[in-house]
């Protein structure tokens, strides 16, 4: 999709990219349908430095259905921006994030994690699960089901509410750590928190499985 080239994905059917499926975007990729579906084993979205995805509808579903060895791969170095709908889910994908993420409203859920050295933006929520690598820069953070992994510097804000860490978490200055709400927090085996910036804990339970730091 060249420069000021418009990709509109549209319509109440399913989307599915095929197996060679690639798109290349240096202009805009307008998202209002239900589900889009890959089916790659390698790069499926490319969303160039001049490029803008932007999801405008309500209960979108990005996913794949391939093994998590082989999943499709979502490469942003442009802009993913979020203006409409209540929330956004992107499943068993390989997405990593190098430009900015813009999430104006509802929220914006990694249900196979992500890796990012860019920006999250905007009033509205991004949910982790699964594996994240790389710096998370943003104040909209949230953890609060299933298990959240990998590696990951915060650059910012994350409030984890319910589910079980199994991270290696590096707390930037002036960064925080919110443990909150009525859920038991579980640090499971792998996990490490090394705090350099502010960590506020206001929650009933908060148990350890280790056994080293």
């Amino acid at each position: 999709v060249s420069t000021n080239s418009v990709l509109n994905i549209i319509g109440e059917d399913f989307k599915n990219f095929s197996a060679n499926a690639i798109v290349e975007n240096a202009g805009t990729v307008l998202w209002n349908s239900p589900v889009l579906r890959a089916d790659q084993t390698g790069l499926a979205f490319h969303n160039l430095p001049s490029g803008l995805f932007e999801v405008q509808s309500n209960a979108f579903n990005f996913h794949s259905e391939n093994s998590p060895d082989f999943r499709p791969v979502f490469l942003n170095e442009g802009i993913i921006r979020k203006s409409e709908g209540a929330f956004t889910s992107i499943g068993n994908l390989a997405f990593t994030n190098n430009g900015t993420v813009d999430i104006q409203t509802g929220e914006l859920r990694f249900w196979s994690g992500l890796t990012s050295t860019g920006l999250f933006t905007g009033n509205g929520i991004v949910e982790l699960h699964g594996p994240v690598f790389g710096t998370l820069n943003g104040d909209n953070f949230v953890f609060k089901s299933d298990f959240l992994q990998g590696e990951f510097t915060l650059n910012g804000t994350l409030n984890w509410t319910g589910g079980i860490f199994d991270a290696g978490l590096t707390v930037s200055t002036n960064s925080v750590l919110n443990i909150i709400g009525e859920d038991f927090k579980n640090f499971s085996t792998n996990a490490i928190v090394e705090n350099a910036g502010t960590i506020v804990w206001n929650s009933p339970s908060l148990r350890a499985d280790q056994t080293g730091l």
